[in-house]
């Protein structure tokens, strides 16, 4: 990714059908008092992975991703999925 890009989409055509690839570049735009851990299960979360998704990736109990999530909320003042999403897609895509 070029430097200032913040989302970056390519095409690929497999078995016939097209797929769409969309990365997302966090680096430096997650919020700071976010421990390495929750700043990996929010950006997941940004991604549209469910909590069961986000622990399995993370090879950890769907318990310990909601635990990860209520200390984001309450680190970021935050209530609700809905309202940690929208913020975060604001810092990472800057709209």
């Amino acid at each position: 990714m070029a430097p200032g890009d913040s989302i970056r989409k390519t095409y690929a055509a497999i078995g016939g059908q097209e797929l769409l690839r969309i990365e997302i570049d966090l680096d430096g735009r997650m919020p700071p008092e976010l421990t390495p851990a929750e700043a990996e299960v929010a950006s997941m979360l940004l991604l549209g992975m469910s909590d069961r998704e986000i622990a399995q990736r993370r090879r950890t109990t769907v318990r310990t991703v909601a635990n990860q999530l209520q200390a984001i909320y309450t680190k970021l003042g935050m209530n609700s999925r809905a309202e940690l999403v929208a913020h975060l897609a604001h810092r990472v895509i800057g709209r």
